[in-house]
């Protein structure tokens, strides 16, 4: 099986059940424990996470209402592959297509028990993964009052999509409360 590390012996078929037969992990607290990570990495940095420039005002965000990681820099859909994945829940995606554990990018236990907090809070869908994207799609945004929570969450799961992206916490959270789709990117 070249060219499969993350299999680490395992078939795919063996990967998937082991998946699927052990419970997840409560997404809400691996969030809560990421945020606190990020806050104690930025302490021993010298600043307070996320601290006032990178928190910034809610405003100014755009809302996304479409698949940004489907088409190129010139808006042009770029060749993909649909597929509908025989999954009960949307969380278990993860267990089928394997998406994560590289550079800052949660495993793929971590990112099913984030889908299943997400969808169970908000009803956000696993949609679109690429090789270094992840988007979600929701029926409906986020309501203001939690959008900068949910920022918040986001930005310790995703630190680039503020970092290298909208470059303030407060413009993702507005975004967030304009948006039926949900954007991450790591490099």
């Amino acid at each position: 099986m070249e060219g499969f590390q993350w299999l680490n012996g395992e078939t795919p078929e063996e990967r998937r059940q082991r998946f699927l037969s052990q419970p997840v992990e409560d997404g809400g607290a691996f969030l809560a424990q990421l945020t606190a990570q990020h806050k104690e990495s930025a302490a021993e940095d010298g600043w307070d996470w996320p601290g006032e420039e990178v928190l910034g005002p809610m405003e100014g965000g755009e809302a996304i209402d479409r698949f940004l990681g489907i088409s190129d820099f010139h808006g042009k859909t770029i060749p993909l592959v649909l597929a509908e994945i025989p999954v009960e829940h949307p969380w278990e995606v993860f267990a089928y297509i394997p998406f994560g554990g590289w550079n800052e990018c949660p495993s793929d236990e971590e990112q099913m028990a984030a889908a299943k907090y997400w969808f169970e809070t908000y009803k956000a869908v696993p949609a679109v993964i690429t090789r270094d994207v992840l988007e979600y799609s929701l029926p409906a945004p986020v309501g203001r009052e939690k959008a900068m929570d949910l920022a918040l969450e986001q930005y310790a799961f995703c630190p680039d999509i503020v970092d290298q992206g909208c470059e303030s916490v407060g413009y993702l959270a507005d975004s967030l409360a304009k948006s039926t789709k949900w954007y991450f990117w790591w490099d």
